[in-house]
């Protein structure tokens, strides 16, 4: 599984991502029939009557303002020693203000602040890269695999995590630690919100390690950030504090993403790349809404109306409540389920699918990715080992056939294949 979610950020070809740089040639064809799909246009034209798409520089100009002065002004407080409730204070603020800098950075990636590709990156590697430590060009490339291939098993980024089984498919290629974290993932998972926004870090340094050619402007930012943390904090604070505080904002962060984002996907409908789902039904299936509020509206940074957004990612944030009328009529028009429910209730579903996938008992793997696993070389497959290949692992006769073929002489060489058994198409 970590293989393979390393594959599918780095190399891999989308016939899906219809907008935006991992746009390709290969996704041209999504992009056509979105843009001819009567349904999709006919709840576009619904939802321009209402503002729904209404540009808001205003509104995202207070926003990157008060955040950008709220992080550098409680960096600064800190500085000044203010004592174990002061740095408290501190934390508590550049936590808060890390977060919604990072989604000021969503919407800006989405296009929804502006379409100048400058000014998208500068907010982008400004709030993400400089001030949070996270790197930009590893959230839009996680996050377009994320939007359409929503909640796909064996494309989304998201359902891959490596301690953790999110979905039955998640399952298939565990180490003897993963199992033992997935089995208690329920109890796990909650008390691990605070490393979070560190794991997001993490996640973000290996990609720019692994694509620095692409990525050398996250790189330089990255050097900037750990200089920002170490450079004056230990100066004014010593090491010990630097450090304290670095981990106590790292903590709010990562409790804050904690409260909001596991509640927008997780415990819906998992599907995987043979879905024949339309756009708009595998938007809308794999989402769920909380109730707004304008209090709850900015606590969840217009996360909280994610069917909307799912939808059209490029709307700004400040929009969404206007078209929940109008994409719920519009999903019971056409009998497309919408799932509103209290916080209270996100939170139930999210725990009960947590601990129904640690109580999963997966089937035997294949004899395919034990090989691959275990040993440097396969040997070829008998006629009957393909059946038993193909009836296994869920893939056809005819790609048993030719896996079963292909003499590999390292574990690095093996095929990176879907449920289907073909081979995904790698970046040229």
């Amino acid at each position: 599984m970590t293989r393979l979610a390393t594959f599918i950020l780095d190399d891999y070809v989308s016939p899906k991502i219809i907008t935006g740089p991992h746009a390709s040639e290969a996704s041209q064809g999504a992009a056509k029939a979105l843009h001819r799909d009567p349904h999709y246009q006919e709840l576009m034209r619904r939802l321009l009557d209402v503002g729904f798409f209404d540009p808001s520089p205003g509104r995202f100009a207070w926003r990157i303002a008060v955040f950008a002065l709220a992080y550098v002004g409680a960096f600064v407080y800190l500085l000044t020693a203010p004592g174990p409730a002061g740095n408290i204070i501190a934390c508590v603020v550049i936590g808060f203000a890390h977060v919604h800098g990072a989604f000021i950075c969503h919407d800006a990636g989405h296009g929804a602040i502006t379409k100048n590709k400058l000014m998208v990156g500068v907010i982008g590697q400004f709030f993400d890269t400089f001030l949070g430590g996270y790197s930009f060009s590893y959230f839009c490339r996680n996050h377009d695999l994320h939007h359409y291939h929503c909640n796909e098993s064996d494309r989304d980024p998201n359902t891959m995590g490596a301690l953790f089984a999110l979905n039955e498919h998640a399952w298939r290629d565990r180490t003897a630690v993963t199992r033992a974290t997935a089995r208690v993932q329920h109890v796990l998972i909650p008390m691990l919100y605070p490393l979070w926004s560190l794991a997001m870090r993490a996640d973000g340094v290996a990609y720019v390690v692994r694509n620095l050619r692409k990525t050398w402007v996250d790189a330089v930012l990255l050097v900037a950030h750990i200089a920002l943390w170490t450079i004056l904090p230990i100066h004014y604070l010593g090491a010990w504090g630097a450090l304290v505080s670095y981990v106590g904002v790292t903590a709010v962060a990562g409790i804050y993403l904690g409260v909001i984002i596991p509640i927008n996907h997780v415990g819906m409908p998992t599907l995987d790349s043979r879905s024949k789902q339309s756009f708009i039904v595998q938007q809308v299936i794999t989402s769920r809404n909380l109730p707004a509020s304008p209090l709850r509206d900015f606590l969840f940074i217009g996360q909280n109306a994610q069917i909307e957004h799912h939808l059209f990612p490029w709307a700004p944030t400040f929009n969404l409540g206007r078209g929940r009328k109008v994409v719920r009529e519009f999903c019971n028009e056409h009998g497309i389920p919408y799932h509103e429910c209290s916080y209270g209730r996100a939170l139930e579903e999210v725990h009960r699918h947590f601990a129904r996938m640690a109580r999963y008992v997966p089937p035997a793997p294949t004899p395919l990715l034990e090989q691959c696993n275990s040993r440097p070389t396969l040997r070829s497959l008998s006629p009957s080992g393909m059946g038993s290949l193909a009836r296994t692992s869920g893939i056809s006769r005819r790609a048993a056939a030719v896996t079963g073929r292909t003499r590999i002489s390292s574990i690095r060489d093996c095929p990176v294949v879907d449920q289907s058994g073909n081979a995904l198409p790698r970046a040229s």
